[in-house]
């Protein structure tokens, strides 16, 4: 998405070569970021544009992510697993929500291993209001191999953003 936002920035395109576009930001992501490629001769006819889309980022295709950021902020302050487990665990509903796209993924980051470091402190299980519509992401951090995070209690922190 990041990438057919900075292309559509700079360039336009109509309506009917939206699809294109996406096509294209799906291949290039592809080839830079997965260890294997979608089959070429399948996406060959729509991708002859694929320079276009490069060209006009300037071959800038790195952005820094949320995930980079969190890793980075949990070295930096020595975090647990814990720490680690529960700031997943309260930044994944987050990252899928409109209204968070106004933070800069640093700062996103860093909120979420402090919140994470705070909420630690507390001990009781987390109330059905906590779980909101997404609960695949609390389905997942409630067993043992995620080190039961979705048991936590948000610090207030959190609960003052939404």
């Amino acid at each position: 998405m990041n990438i057919i936002d900075r292309f559509l920035a700079v360039q336009s395109a109509i309506r009917k070569k939206l699809q294109l576009v996406g096509i294209i930001a799906l291949l290039l992501t592809c080839k830079y970021e997965e260890v294997s490629l979608p089959v070429v001769e399948d996406l060959i006819l729509i991708s002859d544009k694929e320079m276009l889309m490069v060209n006009a980022l300037q071959f800038n295709m790195t952005v820094p992510i949320t995930y980079v950021f969190m890793r980075w902020f949990l070295k930096a302050s020595q975090s647990d697993k814990k720490v680690e487990l529960v700031s997943f665990f309260l930044i994944e509903p987050c990252m899928v929500e409109y209204k968070m796209l106004r933070f800069p993924p640093s700062m996103f980051a860093v909120a979420f291993v402090f919140t994470a470091q705070c909420t630690l402190g507390v001990s009781r299980e987390w109330n059905t209001t906590s779980v909101g519509k997404l609960t695949g992401v609390h389905r997942k951090y409630i067993t043992s191999k995620y080190g039961n995070a979705a048991r936590r209690e948000p610090s207030f922190l959190l609960e003052a953003w939404f």
